[in-house]
């Protein structure tokens, strides 16, 4: 057990709640004694297990476990711990997603090989890029290499060297007041109620509701965009439940159900604050205004546009 590494997430753990922002946690050497560590952060964490998911090939912890091939599960769901054994291999496309399903306050923990050696190393994936007449010698470590200078050079990353046995950067960092996030504040003539803005967690996440506020005044569509983990999911929730409040019937749609779960989280939250009545399921919202919050598989939801009054697509770019 790495004592420095265990009271290291801890204190990660802590700014990141205090800033609501997430931390990254490498833990770099050989993979056992990367787990062996990692088990004793979970185990001193006061993070739920079904908080917490491995992202590997081999289902080690107690918690969820995803292979990088199936990352994808995990967008438009939130955890607050996710863990990546990246010592088979490292898929870049699984990394962006899972980064994104970090909640704020969470952390992400990677279990790699040791920094210096890692860009020179040759895994599964780089394996899969060596199509003939090429070879596995004929591929780069650019990626990896470009990686692990941009986990050195950034803030909020700390760094622990299990072979040394000592923490090569610590990733603890107050944000610069100039990056802090503006107090969220209503438009002047808002129709969504004021508590689906007090709900916002950021200037941008309002600014997106607000937007949203649009589908009541006859705009045809809204195109939310934004670097993943940014709140679209939540914002498009708070919509939904204050339309739903209103007696609109909301029909939302994802690549799968498990997508969805942040945007019925937030939208089942602030309709039960707005009215107490109401029945709030993990997929179905039903308001005493008469409105709703209901999923429905993508071509089910074509088959069912012209019953519905807002239509919400999460993930949008994940469907053909």
């Amino acid at each position: 057990m790495d004592v420095d590494a265990v009271g290291l997430a801890e204190s990660l753990r802590e700014e990141a709640i205090r800033t609501n922002e997430r931390r990254l946690l490498v833990l770099a050497g050989a993979r056992e004694p990367g787990y062996d560590t990692l088990e004793s952060i979970l185990d001193t964490l006061s993070v739920p297990i079904t908080e917490t998911t491995l992202v590997g090939p081999d289902d080690r912890l107690r918690c969820e476990q995803r292979s990088q091939a199936n990352a994808g599960e995990l967008l438009g769901t939130t955890r607050d711990v996710i863990a990546v054994d990246t010592h088979d291999e490292l898929r870049p496309n699984a990394l962006g997603k899972v980064v994104g399903a970090v909640d704020g306050g969470g952390l992400l923990i990677l279990l790699t090989p040791p920094l210096a050696s890692w860009p020179d190393r040759r895994d599964e994936f780089d394996a899969s890029l060596a199509v003939p007449p090429f070879s596995l010698d004929d591929v780069t470590g650019r990626f990896k290499r470009r990686l692990v200078e941009t986990l050195r050079a950034h803030r909020g990353v700390a760094i622990v060297d299990l072979e040394e046995d000592r923490v090569e950067a610590d990733g603890l960092t107050d944000p610069d007041p100039r990056q802090m996030p503006q107090t969220p504040t209503p438009p002047p003539d808002h129709r969504f109620p004021t508590a689906t803005y007090e709900a916002c967690l950021t200037a941008d996440q309002s600014d997106a509701v607000a937007a949203l506020e649009g589908l009541a005044e006859g705009t045809q569509a809204v195109v939310l965009e934004a670097d993943r983990g940014r709140g679209k999911s939540s914002a498009a929730g708070l919509a939904a439940g204050a339309y739903a409040a209103a007696g609109e019937d909301v029909l939302v749609t994802a690549p799968a159900a498990r997508n969805t779960a942040e945007l019925f989280d937030r939208a089942g939250d602030l309709v039960e604050q707005l009215e107490s009545d109401a029945v709030v399921e993990p997929r179905r919202i039903e308001t005493t205004a008469g409105g709703s919050v209901r999923f429905r598989e993508p071509a089910v939801a074509l088959a069912n546009l012209a019953s519905t009054d807002i239509v919400v697509v999460d993930e949008a770019a994940a469907l053909p």
